[in-house]
């Protein structure tokens, strides 16, 4: 029997590279397998509806607060405001908000 002449650095350093092979073919399959067909089904989420982050009810309510319209531009301005964003504002968001 011949005995190999690689050291044993060598034998390492080339198991290493064939190992990083085998996982880069491993991940490219998982890739195009799993990973590609999952996003192309993905469809955004609808906001229609939702409610308005706590941020967002504040900045309509007090634009709204700060025209010069009276009441019946209040009710217009939060209108124009909801479908802008597209979420609605309800009561409790705008309990103890303060405008400053």
């Amino acid at each position: 029997m011949e005995e190999s002449t690689r050291s044993p650095l060598a034998r390492l350093v080339l198991f290493m590279v064939c190992l990083s092979i085998a996982g880069s073919v491993v991940a490219a399959a998982h890739y195009y397998a799993i990973d590609i067909p999952e996003q192309q089904d993905v469809q955004p989420p609808a906001n229609s509806g939702d409610f308005c982050l706590d941020a967002v009810a504040q900045n309509i309510v007090c634009s709204c607060m700060n025209n010069r319209y009276g009441s019946a531009g209040f009710a217009v301005c939060m209108e124009g405001g909801q479908k802008a964003y597209s979420c609605t504002i309800n009561a409790m968001q705008v309990i103890g908000m303060s405008c400053g």
